[in-house]
């Protein structure tokens, strides 16, 4: 079982990636844990996103929402719909598969594997309708 590191900021995880890094040492990334199949990933340590979640702007009349990593795709989709909007793209709940219940995730996971859903043909892919990103590379 890897050590699990659950961060609060976003300099607390450029830090933490720098340093396994500058120490080779594996890591996996986590968020709501939506995906519990296919092929374990040998690592020694666990970056876990739940902490960095949260809306932090939202305007409906423009069509705007800037989020945290870790924030569940659920909380935005339910804050969305109180002004009866809705994600251009359609996140697949893939939460039945893999453990029995739902769960659609983090929007940081859908980011990072483009999960656009069937919707995607019509309204464009997840990453189309980004209009800032920040990120952290591999180096930190």
């Amino acid at each position: 079982m890897p050590e699990i590191y659950s961060p609060s900021s976003e300099h607390e995880v450029a830090d933490f990636i720098k340093n396994c890094n500058s120490q080779e040492i594996p890591i996996e990334i986590t968020g709501h844990n939506s995906k519990s199949i296919g092929r374990l990933i040998q690592c020694s340590k666990s970056l876990n996103l739940k902490n960095l979640s949260g809306i932090i702007e939202y305007f409906p009349e423009e069509l705007y929402i800037k989020v945290k990593a870790g924030t569940p795709l659920a909380l935005i989709e339910a804050e969305l719909d109180k002004k009866n909007q809705e994600l251009s793209f359609e996140p697949s709940d893939m939460g039945f598969l893999y453990n029995g219940r739902s769960n659609k995730g983090s929007v940081g996971g859908a980011v990072a594997c483009n999960l656009s859903g069937s919707r995607r043909f019509r309204a464009g892919a997840l990453r189309d309708h980004i209009l800032g990103f920040r990120g952290i590379n591999g180096k930190g």
